[in-house]
């Protein structure tokens, strides 16, 4: 996963959540004109135990989000709306040489891409 996201077990603020935090507390004046993938951190407890529980599973695996992938854009609105309180950045700023599409071009590298299916 690129970023997870959701409850954390430390008390420190971990890489992934202040990436959230950053907006929330006026440290960033402006967003990436950007997309980022986003997983809840149970749901990346579930592929661990998934993985580790398969007899069949051996070598190195690559979880990507398949579907869960917000642009910049789309997370400050959110933030916003939950945070209205809060200075969340309501500017984008380009980055130079970011590929917004690198899930994409990762996928045809996969030796195995099976998505993800929720069953709860």
């Amino acid at each position: 996963p690129v970023l997870v996201q959701g409850p954390a077990l430390q008390p420190a603020v971990n890489a992934s959540l202040t990436h959230v935090l950053k907006y929330l507390d006026g440290s960033a004046k402006t967003y990436a004109n950007a997309v980022q993938a986003y997983v809840h951190v149970r749901d990346t407890a579930a592929a661990h135990v998934l993985v580790f529980e398969s007899p069949a599973a051996a070598g190195r695996y690559l979880c990507v989000a398949d579907g869960a992938v917000l642009h910049r854009e789309d997370v400050v609105t959110i933030l916003r709306k939950f945070f209205p309180e809060y200075p969340i950045p309501s500017k984008s700023v380009v980055l130079i040489g970011h590929r917004s599409d690198d899930i994409a071009l990762l996928r045809p590298s996969l030796s195995l891409f099976q998505p993800c299916q929720h069953t709860r």
